[in-house]
């Protein structure tokens, strides 16, 4: 029976055979070098992401993922409440900054958890441009007359040449309301 070092030196030189390198002596005690030190290495595990108990914080918390392997028919990645990573796609998604659009879309969003038929639209015609619509629920009649324009509560309204420009002027006609 071969001596594990003996095994080592003759895997190597066969390595170096393969790669069509001159085995000479000092290359050979280069390589037993590098092999010895890495041999004692353990690789760390990743930063973990703070524990913060506030709930505001766990509901804003990027989704976390980690590794879990059972066999072939199960997925390697999967979600974790302890993960070690975010994938870019979601952590990029998470930094976007808000668009005026993406503002009015999230307000009416929370409209609608406390009135369901909470109203949004944005529409573009060729005599107004883009006009962008928060009310408290669909209207009803004939455009343009007195009974379509007291069927609903205009929370929101805005015109623009594009459809952020038309959100932007929402947002601000919400503030002003407000003021």
């Amino acid at each position: 029976m071969k001596t594990p070092d003996t095994t080592e030196a003759r895997i190597q030189a066969a390595a170096l055979r393969t790669l069509d390198l001159d085995a000479s002596a000092e290359m050979m005690c280069a390589l037993a070098d590098e092999v010895e030190r890495l041999q004692g290495l353990k690789p760390e595990c990743p930063p973990r992401p703070p524990h913060n108990n506030d709930a505001s914080h766990q509901h804003h918390a990027l989704p976390r993922y980690g590794l879990r392997w059972s066999g072939p028919g199960e997925p390697v990645s999967v979600p974790m409440p302890d993960g070690y990573w975010t994938p870019f796609h979601v952590a990029l998604e998470a930094v976007k900054p808000a668009t005026a659009l993406s503002e009015l879309i999230a307000h009416h969003a929370s409209l609608l958890e406390t009135n369901s038929y909470a109203y949004f639209e944005l529409a573009y015609t060729r005599r107004t441009g883009w006009m962008a619509w928060i009310t408290d629920k669909p209207a009803k009649g004939e455009p343009g007359t007195a009974e379509y324009a007291r069927s609903r509560t205009v929370i929101a309204r805005g015109q623009g040449d594009t459809p952020e420009e038309a959100a932007a002027d929402a947002l601000a006609s919400m503030t002003q309301a407000t003021a």
